[in-house]
């Protein structure tokens, strides 16, 4: 997962995307308030570094990458598709293949 910073100007959000990112490349940003993870620059106590950890923990659940940042919840979906598409040609080229160690009926 990337941390962005951006700033609001006339109504937009602008942010600087990290190296590596193409032209064109969507992301999905969430919005949290500052104030959402840190109260203070104080040390964190032990519940909210817990609730900061939980609120990680969400957001990574809902935006799923993987360490290159590559959207996870849309190469399953890309993969279930091509699946679901596949399915009967992959299903008769099993059929096909000889039983091994089992007596053909």
């Amino acid at each position: 997962m990337s941390t962005m910073t951006g700033t609001v100007r006339a109504g937009k959000i602008e942010v600087e995307a990290p190296p590596g990112y193409a032209e064109g490349t969507q992301v999905s940003v969430l919005i949290l308030p500052v104030q959402v993870l840190f109260q203070s620059d104080a040390p964190a106590s032990a519940e909210e570094t817990q609730r900061v950890l939980g609120a990680m923990a969400r957001f990574e659940a809902e935006f799923p990458v993987d360490e290159n940042g590559e959207d996870l919840s849309r190469i399953a979906s890309e993969t279930a598709a091509w699946e679901k598409a596949s399915f009967d040609s992959n299903a008769e080229q099993l059929r096909r293949l000889p039983l091994v160690g089992r007596a053909s009926s």
